[in-house]
């Protein structure tokens, strides 16, 4: 009995292991070597055939950060301007002065590098402008509007096509802060 039974066992233990692995023929490993080799190879040509961007110099990133730093820093002057007219007791006329003087600067900033236009070509508008009566108030409002136009400019939306139509209606509003921002420094100068 016990011997039957342990052939029983060893029957059904010999049923229960696995076959062994089929052979791996070496054709099937070349062929798939080959196969990945030339998928690779097809995958390098893509990748240099791609148009590579340009390398950005140091100088460029650097101007360009000063440019964002400039264009934000024009908005938050603006604001400092209206809320120096607005929200105090008494209209601070040395802040709007100082905030108007430096909004001015950024802009020929600006100007300049966005455009290339010299600084003494917006001081002679300023100047024969400076004639005109106008009065704080008017000139935050047309400041606060000119800046509008220029921040919403489509320049600014899709930068990677920049028609040269586009540009100038830009460059001329970015002149319209200029001249407005050196006239309201004027003006709130005679009523501090």
């Amino acid at each position: 009995m016990i011997i039957l039974i342990l052939t029983f066992l060893g029957w059904t233990r010999a049923q229960s292991v696995p076959p062994p692995p089929a052979p791996i023929v070496e054709t099937d490993l070349r062929d798939n070597t080959i196969k990945m080799r030339s998928i690779e190879l097809e995958r390098v040509k893509r990748d240099a055939a791609k148009v590579q961007p340009p390398e950005v110099s140091r100088e460029q990133q650097i101007r360009f950060e000063k440019t964002k730093e400039n264009f934000e820093k024009l908005q938050r002057l603006q604001d400092k301007i209206i809320l120096a007219y607005t929200t105090e007791k008494e209209i601070n006329y040395s802040k709007i002065r100082k905030a108007a003087s430096e909004m001015r600067e950024k802009s020929l900033w600006l100007n300049e590098n966005l455009f290339g236009a010299t600084p003494d070509e917006t001081d002679e508008i300023i100047k024969s402008e400076a004639a005109e009566k106008k009065g704080v108030r008017d000139l935050i409002i047309e400041l606060d509007a000119a800046l509008g136009e220029f921040v919403g400019s489509a320049m600014f939306q899709n930068n990677k096509v920049v028609d040269k139509e586009t540009s100038k209606e830009t460059q001329l509003d970015l002149e319209n802060v200029i001249r407005l921002s050196g006239m309201l420094s004027i003006e709130a100068a005679k009523l501090k």
